[in-house]
């Protein structure tokens, strides 16, 4: 199902999928994850948490989806709202393909790859406010 957005107060726009900014996946595929591997691929994201291993395979050979989430979509589609590059990034804390325990860790690691990766960006430096 498409998001439908209202972009500069017009008519809804359907989205059927939001497209990562070229430069921030090359930077993303570019920084060492020395606590796992970074893929390159579709996040699928939905109004739903799946975890039916059937319906999770069909999603990978219908749509090509390597990870899912419930955030993604909106983040882009706010990203798209305001003419701001996206990319998502997402660490997978627990699988039902391999170890469904959550590891709280995860995110710390997620972090840490999400800092680095900015590190790695050409942000204008702001003189700070007296």
């Amino acid at each position: 199902m498409p998001h439908r957005l209202r972009l500069d107060g017009g008519d809804r726009v359907a989205f059927d999928r939001f497209p990562g900014d070229p430069a921030a996946v090359d930077a993303a595929l570019e920084v060492p994850n020395p606590r796992g591997r970074v893929v390159k691929g579709i996040v699928g994201s939905a109004y739903e948490f799946n975890r039916e291993v059937d319906r999770l395979v069909w999603m990978n050979k219908t749509y090509a989806v390597v990870s899912e989430d419930m955030e993604s979509a909106f983040a882009a589609g706010t990203a798209a709202g305001f003419k701001t590059p996206f990319v998502a990034i997402r660490i997978i804390s627990d699988s039902d393909f391999h170890a469904a325990e959550f590891q709280p860790v995860a995110g710390e690691y997620c972090a840490a790859f999400v800092v680095e990766l900015v590190r790695r960006f050409d942000v204008p430096k702001r003189p700070r406010s007296p």
